[in-house]
């Protein structure tokens, strides 16, 4: 006896039997095997009929199903919304919330469902965020999950560093400057796009993004910022600035002395004539006031030489007929700089340039150095030079900031350091302070007929309402910053110059400070300017009466632009408060 029960479950048909003899179970086997084609059979041999549950295959119930797609955990964002997209069962609503503040239900754009696992993805778009730490929470049923996302800030903090310790004074090695913009939260911050950096030495390279302003301007890409620095041919430790808005930050970087391959160059003239026929000699010397024009002998020699001379590195010049420094108009000044009467060669488009590397007042210049292994530098030396080591920031009350020309000395033993000098023309100088008008120039000085190369000026910020309280001090370059007339005295800025600064903004090119008062006017919060005042030091000196004449006379052809004509009664030194 064959007894077939047929039980149906979705496409599955199960069948159980009681089968009488081996004959009829094979029968019903053979049924069986023809039913599996189209479905799911077994055969149970047990007395009792039994129906199976069949199990869907959806997700296991010990995996939890919903779940936050986006944002991930611990993400940061550059903006405060964000689209948040959370996988849930399908059919159960979602309570979402940012700070346990619940999220509106028309925010949500898109819902996704996948009937055959029975799971939802719902996105909602723009969901509101707050600078700085939060927290996503998403509820469906009795399943909570959350996440934690930040979004960045204002810049609280500014760093700047870069990849390389030291390089070579070779003027062509690159320093990698690096830095970051960052939040509260220690992440990189937004609102900045650019910002200025500053070197003591070296050339940026790169394009400046905006040649008005003063520094180097760089972009600033997400809280980013890069450069290149190029050293100079004179060593030393260089601080690298980092300016935006009111924060700062610095950053060294040591040129170390380049022990180059030696080089020699020079010239050795011997001549037999007379006098008035050299025509490579000075105009003078054709009409002598003795009338001597004579066969006579003439030596005159010059030369240059560079090299490494153990681990120091030497560099010297020589010239037996004039001062290094001497223009050719025959005037003589610390630290030459090139006269357009003097040749110029064609570089042909390889930005090539000319480095004066041997200042000197008189026919000999002559300096030794070398780069320690703790980054500082020792080196003797003849010649002009500044007095860099005796004007750190340490020495705000005890700084001497002058030009000189003469011996110095600086060594250094463990921490400590061992500096002095000597000069054989030091003269008295004169210091002017100059309130700007607010335009660029011609700001006299108090005195007229400067020694060449010997002025230095300063841009000092003072409270308005405490005259007097320096609060920043920047050195300006001749060149860049200024330009000086030594025969009249006056000065001509690249830029003009503000007295006071209303309204709240800062003046960049003089590096003014704003401070936030207490005061009130109607309601509104003022803001106390800051003085600028233009300090110049300037040295003046009359060598002989003959050469007070001559500069008497310059000025007269010149024109003089003040009627007030102040001269030295005697040729001795101005001297001045």
């Amino acid at each position: 006896m064959i007894q077939r029960f047929y039980s149906t479950v979705g496409l599955t048909i199960v069948i159980a039997g009681i089968y009488a003899n081996v004959a009829q179970a094979n029968t019903t086997k053979a049924i069986a095997q023809k039913t599996t084609q189209t479905s799911i059979a077994e055969v149970i041999p047990t007395a009792k009929t039994e129906v199976l549950p069949q199990v869907s295959p959806a997700v296991p119930a010990t995996q939890t199903t919903l779940k936050i797609l986006s944002p991930k955990l611990n993400d940061v964002l550059s903006i405060g919304a964000a689209t948040v997209i959370v996988q849930s069962k399908a059919g159960q609503p979602i309570d979402l919330r940012v700070n346990g503040t619940p999220v509106e239900s028309n925010r949500i754009g898109e819902t996704a469902t996948d009937r055959r696992a029975q799971i939802s993805t719902t996105t909602w778009y723009g969901v509101p965020l707050n600078i700085g730490k939060n927290e996503i929470t998403a509820q469906s049923g009795d399943e909570t999950t959350s996440t934690t996302v930040m979004v960045r800030g204002a810049a609280t903090k500014l760093t700047v560093g870069t990849e390389e310790t030291r390089i070579p004074a070779d003027g062509r090695s690159i320093a990698n400057i690096t830095g970051q913009l960052l939040d509260k939260d220690s992440n990189l911050a937004t609102g900045i796009n650019s910002l200025t950096l500053t070197a003591e030495l070296g050339e940026f390279v790169g394009t400046d993004e905006d040649l008005a302003q003063p520094g180097f301007q760089v972009k600033v890409n997400d809280g980013k910022f890069q450069a290149q620095l190029r050293s100079m041919l004179k060593a030393g430790t260089v601080t690298i600035g980092a300016l935006a808005g009111d924060l700062r930050a610095f950053s060294q970087i040591q040129f170390e002395t380049d022990l180059r391959p030696s080089l020699a160059t020079g010239v050795v003239d011997l001549r037999l004539g007379k006098r008035g026929t050299n025509f490579y000699g000075r105009f003078r010397d054709f009409l002598p006031s003795d009338r001597d024009n004579h066969y006579h002998l003439t030596t005159q020699a010059a030369g240059f030489a560079t090299g490494k001379v153990g681990d120091w590195l030497l560099t010297g010049a020589f010239n037996s007929t004039r001062a290094l420094n001497e223009s050719c108009n025959g005037s003589v000044g610390l630290y030459k700089e090139q006269a357009v009467c003097e040749p110029t060669y064609a570089t042909y488009g390889d930005q090539s340039k000319v480095s004066n590397l041997t200042p000197s007042k008189d026919s000999l210049y002559l300096r030794f150095e070398r780069t320690t292994a703790s980054g500082r530098l020792d080196y003797g030396m003849w010649g002009d030079y500044s007095l860099e080591e005796f004007s750190s920031p340490s020495q705000e009350f005890t700084a001497v900031g002058r030009s000189l020309h003469g011996l110095k000395l600086n060594y250094n033993v463990g921490k400590l350091q061992i500096s002095g000098f000597y000069s054989p023309d030091v003269e008295g100088f004169q210091r002017d302070t100059i309130l700007p008008d607010g335009t660029s120039g011609y700001y006299f000085l108090s005195r007229r007929l400067l020694v060449e190369g010997t002025e230095n000026i300063f841009l000092e910020t003072e409270e308005l309402d405490r005259p007097g309280t320096v609060i920043t001090r920047k050195r300006l370059s001749r060149g860049p910053d200024y330009e000086i007339d030594y025969d009249r005295g006056s000065v001509l800025f690249r830029e003009p110059v503000l007295r006071t600064d209303v309204g709240g903004r800062v003046n960049q090119w003089c590096g003014g400070l704003w401070r936030p008062t207490s005061t009130n006017l109607l309601g509104a919060t003022t803001a106390s300017g800051d003085r600028v005042c233009a300090t110049i030091w300037a040295r003046a000196a009359i060598q002989n009466s003959g050469l007070e004449r001559a500069m008497r006379r310059r000025i007269s052809e010149r024109g003089s632009l003040n009627s007030s004509v102040q001269t030295p009664r005697s040729p001795s030194v101005l001297r001045g408060g």
